[in-house]
C-alpha cells in the first residue's frame, strides 16, 4: 500500500513534467529518474543480501507519537516563519532559517526521543561496509553526471574549472554538514525511520522520505510554478530520501549519513555555482577587453 501511494505520486509528478520544455525541468525529471532507478535497484538488492540492522522499539503509542511531531514541527516551522526577525548572516546563511531548521529538526524531535526513552546508542552504531560505500558513490555518481549534462550552458566559452569547483565546493561542505546534514539526517532518519521501523522497512523508509521530499516544497515555492513544485519535490527529493532512508534501515551509520548527505548537496551544488561564477568572471573580462579597444 505504501509502495502504491509513492508510485502514485510520481505517476502524478511526471504527468507535470513530461510536457514542459523547461531545461531545468528536463534536468529535475532525469536526474530523478536515474536516482529514483538507482535508489530502487539498490534497495532491492540490499533487500535480498541483507537484514535490516535497525533495532525495533514497538510503542502502543508510535503512531500518535508519530503524528504529534508532525504537528509540533509544522507548527513551529509556521510560527518561525511568520515574520523575518533577523537579517543576520552566519557562514553565509540567514540566522533565522538556521534557528528554524535547528528547533524544528533537532530540539522538537530531541525533546520527544527522551520523553519516549529512545536509544541515542543508535547514534554512535556504524555498521557500513563496503557494499553501502560503493552502493553510495555509484548513487552520487549516476545523479551528478545527468545534474551535469543539464547545468552545463551551450556556449562553448564556458566549461568547469576545477580550481574554481574546488573553492566553491569546499565552502559548501561545512554547511551543509551543519545546517543541512545534521539536523534532517537527525529527523528524517534516526527519529522517523527509528519511530515508524514498528510498522515495517516499507513505512520506516517510505513514509519519511515522501515527507523529506514534500517538505522541500516550502523552498521552491517562489521560483517555480506549485505543480513544479510538487513535482521536483516528489521526483528528486523523495528519491534520495528513499536511498539515505535504505542506508540508516541497513548500515546503521548516523554521522556517514550526515556527510553523505552533506557530500552529495554539496557535489551537486557547486557544480551550477561554478558555472555562474565562470560566467560572471567572463563577462568581466570581455568588459574589461572592451574597455581597453
Amino acid at each position: 500500500m505504501i509502495i502504491l501511494t509513492v508510485i502514485i505520486l510520481y505517476i502524478t509528478a511526471y504527468s507535470f513534467v513530461i510536457k514542459q520544455k523547461n531545461k531545468k525541468m528536463k534536468r529535475i525529471f532525469n536526474t530523478g529518474n536515474v536516482g529514483t532507478i538507482t535508489c530502487m535497484l539498490i534497495y532491492t538488492l540490499t533487500g535480498l543480501f541483507f537484514e535490516e540492522q535497525l533495532l525495533v522499539y514497538p510503542t502502543p503509542n508510535t503512531l500518535m507519537i508519530f503524528v504529534l511531531t508532525l504537528i509540533i514541527s509544522y507548527l513551529s516551522f509556521y510560527l518561525l516563519s511568520l515574520r523575518r526577525f533577523t537579517k543576520q548572516l552566519f557562514v553565509g546563511r540567514n540566522v533565522q532559517d538556521i534557528i528554524r531548521k535547528y528547533f524544528v529538526l533537532f530540539i522538537v524531535p530531541l525533546i520527544i526521543s527522551v520523553s519516549i526513552n529512545f536509544d541515542f546508542s543508535l547514534l554512535f552504531r556504524n555498521q557500513i561496509n563496503a557494499f553501502a560505500l560503493i552502493s553510495s558513490i555509484l548513487f552520487l555518481t549516476f545523479t551528478f553526471l545527468v545534474w551535469k549534462r543539464f547545468n552545463t550552458s551551450r556556449r562553448n566559452y564556458i566549461k568547469i574549472n576545477l580550481k574554481i569547483y574546488h573553492k566553491v565546493f569546499f565552502k559548501l561542505i561545512l554547511t551543509q554538514i551543519l545546517f543541512v546534514g545534521f539536523p534532517e539526517e537527525f529527523f528524517f532518519r534516526f527519529f522517523l525511520t527509528t519511530l515508524l521501523s514498528s510498522f515495517g522497512k516499507e513505512v520506516a523508509v517510505f513514509i519519511p522520505a515522501v515527507i523529506f521530499g514534500l517538505s522541500h516544497s516550502y523552498f521552491l515555492r517562489k521560483k517555480l510554478k506549485p505543480k513544479l513544485v510538487f513535482s521536483q519535490s516528489v521526483l528528486y527529493h523523495t528519491s534520495i530520501g528513499i536511498f539515505l532512508g535504505v542506508l540508516w534501515m541497513y548500515f546503521q551509520s548516523f554521522y556517514f549519513q550526515v556527510l553523505f548527505h552533506a557530500i552529495y548537496n554539496s557535489v551537486l551544488l557547486a557544480y551550477p555555482m561554478t558555472l555562474k561564477r565562470i560566467a560572471i568572471n567572463y563577462k568581466k573580462r570581455a568588459v574589461w577587453k572592451a574597455s581597453k579597444l
